[in-house]
């Protein structure tokens, strides 16, 4: 971890600690890599969901226009 006087003193303030952290654990590194999973599985999830109702509105203007009860 950096130890510089610049970071050592941002370190010492409250927002500094939370930002950067006051040590490193590799077990850190295990957290980091599920949280990471879990925001990407959320995140595609949403996508997926978003490009269903986005074909399912078009699907049902095209039906619309052609006269046909959705």
């Amino acid at each position: 971890m950096y130890q510089g006087e610049q970071i050592q003193a941002m370190r010492e303030t409250r927002m500094g600690k939370l930002v950067l952290g006051s040590g490193f654990l590799w077990s850190d590194l295990v957290c980091y890599s599920i949280g990471s999973a879990i925001g990407l599985l959320l995140e595609s999830s949403v996508w997926v969901n978003s490009r269903v109702m986005h074909t399912r509105r078009n699907t049902e203007k095209h039906l619309m226009k052609k006269g046909k009860d959705v």
